[in-house]
């Protein structure tokens, strides 16, 4: 086996023994999330032999700039190069002494997902807000038969969005589930600098503060919103039903979460009026 000298923040030390089925990994930028999983999944392949790990992400054109160039990286940082072969056409690595191998995919491809056997473990990149929950189930299928070696699937994330189906799956904490949060303050080889611009940032955005610097839940922001002139202190308050009219749902089954609004529409002598007197999120829900 090859001799690996590598420093990983304090706070992830004791991750690379950690055997959870499930291992979420999320908070703050530059905190070493992805340093830590690119660190593990290499470390695993060069002391456990015929690993067949699978990275992915959720838009396969993203893959070369982010979990192929992070596992890369650590080949180079740990001083294995002539251990590995890396096939960057590919985007495949294999340690030759051992026969393990990382394969990279994007979820964006289902056919090519179906197409994998003999996975033995998975790191995801970007679950949040990037991966559906219908995308992760049928990466998890993959991940089956024995093994001598635990399996387990590590998540990596900034959690920007709270509506996505992974918060929920995290408050839940199911059996196998080990959550792990780190900011950039855990990590002494960040340097002051990059601190400095996300603070920087984050001064005129409270909700880039909470995610990218305390790595707190947030709510993804939306680029270009229908009511452009919406504003919390005028348009919200106390609305009560109105006999006088209908009832109005609203679904939205496209997207995950399930989402139906309940409002009333009437016009009077002072203009048109929209109430929206209920909003119903369900997860993991669709139209029967």
């Amino acid at each position: 086996m090859a001799d690996v000298n590598f420093k990983l923040p304090e706070k992830f030390v004791n991750l690379t023994n950690n055997h959870s089925k499930y291992l979420f990994i999320l908070g703050g930028a530059g905190s070493g999330k992805s340093v830590f999983a690119s660190f593990k999944l290499i470390l695993r392949c060069i002391t456990e032999p015929n690993h067949r790990f699978v990275a992915v992400r959720k838009v396969a054109k993203t893959i070369r700039e982010s979990v192929f160039k992070e596992l890369t990286m650590r080949i180079s940082e740990m001083n294995l190069n002539q251990f590995f072969d890396i096939n960057k056409t590919e985007m495949k690595l294999l340690y030759k002494p051992t026969g393990s191998e990382i394969i990279t995919y994007g979820l964006d491809d289902p056919e090519k997902l179906k197409s994998l056997a003999k996975i033995t473990g998975i790191w995801i990149e970007e679950l949040c807000p990037e991966v559906d929950k219908n995308s992760f189930d049928q990466l998890i299928l993959r991940l089956r038969g024995e093994t001598p070696f635990y399996k387990q699937v590590i998540c990596t994330f900034n959690p920007v969005d709270e509506r996505h189906w992974s918060k929920a799956r995290l408050d839940e904490q199911r059996d196998g589930d080990h959550v792990h949060h780190s900011t950039m303050l855990d990590n002494p080889f960040i340097d002051q600098e990059y601190i400095s611009e996300v603070k920087m940032m984050a001064k005129s955005n409270p909700n880039y503060y909470r995610i990218f610097y305390q790595g707190a839940w947030g709510r993804a922001e939306v680029q270009s919103p229908y009511f452009y002139n919406f504003e919390l202190s005028k348009h919200t308050g106390n609305v009560e039903l109105d006999d006088r009219f209908p009832l109005i749902f609203s679904f939205d089954f496209n997207v995950d979460p399930f989402v139906c609004i309940i409002a009333q529409i009437y016009r009077d002598s002072s203009g048109h009026h929209v109430h929206v007197l209920d909003e119903l999120t369900l997860f993991d829900s669709d139209v029967h």
